[in-house]
């Protein structure tokens, strides 16, 4: 019984790999062998780049400070490229007018508008506010 039960099976394997099914079978074993190895692949190259990496680290001007949002607010802000820069004269981090009741960062649009004799710099926020003075409201960063 084992021996007529070896032999079926062993016609019926034969069948299996015949001409054209044959094709079919090697083309699905390929396709099964080739998805496990990229997946081990890429489990391996996962575990190597988790050992491989480093702590990122952003280092900020000093008179700009790190903005907090939220992960909805993603949207890219166009910034000015003097608010990237020193002030020229080096007298402060924060700029006001001695009219005014708002103070900036030096590359905020408002700044442009204040003559330069009645510029007066800041070198900290608490500086600024101690005079009674705002953040600008268009001044990103402040």
């Amino acid at each position: 019984m084992n021996r007529e039960i070896i032999t079926d099976s062993h016609v019926k394997i034969k069948l299996l790999f015949h001409e054209q099914k044959r094709l079919v079978v090697i083309l699905c074993l390929g396709i099964v062998f080739m998805g496990s190895a990229s997946f081990c692949l890429g489990v391996l190259l996962g575990i190597q780049m988790e050992k491989d990496t480093e702590d990122v680290i952003i280092e900020y001007p000093p008179y700009l400070e790190p903005i907090s949002i939220k992960i909805g607010d993603m949207v890219p802000r166009v910034i000015n490229s003097q608010s990237l820069t020193t002030p020229a004269n080096n007298q402060g981090i924060y700029v006001a007018s001695k009219n005014g009741t708002r103070y900036y960062l030096p590359g905020c649009s408002g700044v442009s508008r204040i003559k330069e004799e009645n510029k007066i710099w800041f070198q900290t926020k608490d500086q600024a506010e101690a005079r009674g003075l705002l953040p600008a409201a268009n001044c990103p960063g402040l």
